[in-house]
């Protein structure tokens, strides 16, 4: 038995720019306490205490994350709603994947609420049968923190789990939890996507034996 993995931003939408935007703007905000070593780390893949945590070159309280997480978050919703929609050809592999009853979860650094936006949004909640984010990790990526608790919820070998990333903090992560990754190219070009068996645009690009493939090459 075989098992696929999803990142959330990137992978099942490409809403990136959105996110980059909502940044944009709070960081805007916190300008004037940004650090300079945080200002040039990538935060791509972290949870978003992690990234304050970085930008701001101190340990963030539980708190202050929580308070800071909600206003840029809330941002990116609103930015990003009128355009929701899922990457070409996602919903026929995940048809695909329930049809031929290959277990499937999610594992994003995203906040729940922005997990709830995304697959109520989309309505293909029902395809997962686990799901991890950042409310129940301490690490974020590149630690194989969240991919290996993914599969621990499927029940299945991380040896056997294949992950959707388009980053390349996500792309380490899976690759430490031991899983075989495609790269989705939303983010990076596939040239810099290293590390993957495969980097592709979209699910149109990929067909379920080069998943199934893949995932038993592991």
């Amino acid at each position: 038995m075989w098992a696929v993995i999803f990142d959330m931003n990137g992978v099942l939408i490409d809403d990136m720019g959105y996110h980059n935007q909502a940044w944009r703007t709070y960081r805007h905000k916190l300008a004037g306490r940004i650090s300079k070593e945080g200002a040039r780390q990538d935060l791509t893949g972290r949870t978003n205490r992690e990234i304050f945590s970085i930008l701001l070159g101190r340990q963030v309280t539980e708190a202050e994350s929580l308070g800071m997480e909600a206003e840029k978050e809330e941002l990116y919703r609103r930015l990003y709603h009128p355009h929701l929609s899922a990457l070409p050809g996602l919903e026929n592999l995940l048809k695909k994947l329930k049809a031929e009853d290959i277990p499937v979860a999610l594992a994003t650094s995203g906040p729940t609420a922005n997990v709830n936006f995304i697959l109520e949004g989309l309505e293909i909640r029902d395809y997962f049968g686990a799901i991890v984010d950042a409310a129940q990790i301490t690490r974020g990526k590149p630690h194989p923190d969240i991919f290996l608790a993914a599969a621990k919820k499927l029940g299945i070998s991380p040896e056997a789990c294949l992950v959707f990333e388009d980053s390349l903090l996500g792309i380490q992560g899976a690759r430490r939890a031991g899983m075989q990754v495609i790269g989705i190219t939303t983010t990076l070009p596939a040239g810099q996507l290293k590390d993957t068996a495969l980097a592709v645009a979209d699910f149109t690009e990929v067909t379920f034996a080069q998943i199934s493939r893949i995932a038993r090459s592991a």
